[in-house]
This record gives C-alpha cells, sequence and structure tokens, in this order.
C-alpha cells in the first residue's frame, strides 16, 4: 500500500507540473498574440507600403 501511494504521489507530481507547463506556455502565447504579433503585422504592413510607393512611381509596372 505505500509503495503504490508513493508511485502514485510521483504520477500525481508529474501530472501537476505538465499542467504547469501546459499554463505558462498558454500564458506566453497569449502574451504574444496580444501585444507582439500586432506589432509584427504592422510593420509587415508598414515594409509593404513602402515597396508599393515605389512600385506606383514605376511607369512599367503601373501600365501592367
Amino acid at each position: 500500500m505505500r509503495e503504490n501511494m508513493s508511485t502514485l504521489s510521483s504520477l500525481i507530481s508529474i501530472k501537476f507540473k505538465q499542467i504547469e507547463d501546459v499554463k505558462n506556455g498558454l500564458r506566453n502565447m497569449l502574451v504574444y498574440q496580444k501585444y507582439f504579433y500586432p506589432l509584427k503585422v504592422q510593420s509587415m504592413i508598414t515594409e509593404n507600403m513602402q515597396k508599393f510607393q515605389v512600385a506606383t512611381e514605376d511607369r512599367d509596372f503601373v501600365a501592367y
């Protein structure tokens, strides 16, 4: 009985550690999506608009 309880205790502690890891991973993903992803998208849009300005000044591209 004592051996079974120690085995069960170690399994439960491993499961709790896994749950904590999943919670931390989910929290990190949500923080990234909330704060950093919009900045990344905005920088990509800005870069594309800068390239678009050059394309609009190219007469062959506009004619195409």
